[in-house]
């Protein structure tokens, strides 16, 4: 498993492990507090990564707070997904 560096692909990439993960933690060696917890910062990025890209509302601010969104989903996100990877409960189709 491997986290995406490109906007676009994290953005497609982070909600489904959110959704994955706030469907069965347990499957995944987490609790539902790590999955919260992974939900909010998916839909926190998710929010400012569209004001970022669209047009209409893409400034300065627009695009820091993505930024600032975006490095705090990771620093959620990255040690989770290297727990799930090396986790040997955790089977290759989950």
């Amino acid at each position: 498993m491997y986290v995406p560096t490109q906007d676009g692909l994290l953005d497609t990439w982070a909600l489904n492990f959110s959704a994955l993960l706030t469907a069965a933690p347990a499957t995944y060696g987490c609790t539902s507090g790590e999955a919260i917890a992974v939900a909010s910062v998916q839909v926190t990025f998710h929010a400012a990564y569209l004001a970022a890209i669209n047009p209409i509302t893409r400034t300065e601010g627009s695009v820091a707070a993505k930024d600032v969104a975006k490095a705090a989903m990771l620093t959620v996100i990255r040690p989770l997904a290297v727990r799930i990877k090396l986790a040997t409960g955790v089977t290759d189709q989950a």
